[in-house]
């Protein structure tokens, strides 16, 4: 499979991606929904211009506070929610290489380094202390397809 198949069967399959118009694939705006407009969500078609610097992700609140305004610095805490799981990974796999084994995936998620799959946390600090914090699970699509490549899955 080229790359540029394998572009073409996320594009027009995965929900949603994160757009990283540069090599460095560092988290530096965050959170994406909200201060990057390269945030997309597919509604029903292919996705535009998806490239291999783009990442699937997975993000969720661990806590953090808020309540504080102009008029009152009564804070509560945020709760934690519970760690969603990395869909997108799955239904990529499940297109490109239907025919993985347990042992294959196995190897695929724990095998060399880096790591597939980026985890992270980030803390988003608000006006009036309020702040909110997360972790974030990730798979850039240039790691995933040299690594599926790497262990001739393509």
């Amino acid at each position: 499979m080229t790359e540029q198949e394998f572009l073409t069967i996320v594009s027009l399959h995965v929900e949603t991606y994160y757009e990283c118009d540069s090599d460095d694939d560092s988290i530096t705006w965050w959170p994406p929904e909200d201060r990057c407009a390269g945030f997309i969500k597919r509604a029903g078609k292919a996705l535009p211009e998806i490239n291999l610097n783009d990442f699937v992700m997975v993000k969720w609140v661990t806590g953090g506070q808020e309540g504080g305004s102009w008029k009152s610095n009564s804070h509560y805490p945020i709760p934690a929610e519970r760690e969603p799981p990395l869909e997108e990974l799955d239904t990529i796999l499940a297109l490109v290489c239907p025919q993985i084994t347990l042992q294959q995936y196995k190897c695929l998620l724990t095998g060399a380094l880096p790591s597939l799959i980026e985890e992270g946390e980030i803390d988003v600090d608000e006006y009036y202390a309020n702040s909110t914090a997360y972790r974030y699970k990730r798979v850039v699509l240039r790691r995933l397809f040299e690594r599926l490549q790497g262990l001739g899955l393509l």
